[in-house]
């Protein structure tokens, strides 16, 4: 409610769906986005520590298995290289830039 209030970017909620992840989840999204760190092992994605999975529902979507409020878009440039993220909380988008 607050970022509609705000007039912010919102994202109405939905069912996440996963996918089949075979061969579509890279090491290319880790690393450094601003404070958030997306590590990448056994090719799976987490965030923050290798306790907190992030699920794959699209080539470059994703959503937190302990909560599907909070989504996760890499966004890529034209040479398909990883620039940032787009974070949604509760639907609010936040977008951080890829650090290292």
């Amino acid at each position: 409610m607050a970022g509609i209030l705000f007039k912010k970017d919102v994202e109405l909620p939905y069912k996440h769906i996963p996918i089949n992840t075979e061969n579509l989840v890279s090491g290319k999204f880790a690393g450094m986005y601003d404070k958030i760190e997306i590590l990448f092992s056994k090719g799976k994605l987490f965030v923050g520590n290798l306790e907190t999975e992030l699920i794959p529902e699209g080539n470059n979507k994703f959503f937190r298995k302990d909560n599907n409020e909070r989504t996760f878009k890499f966004l890529t440039d034209r040479e398909n290289k990883v620039t940032a993220v787009e974070i949604r909380k509760g639907g609010v988008k936040e977008i951080k830039t890829k650090t290292k």
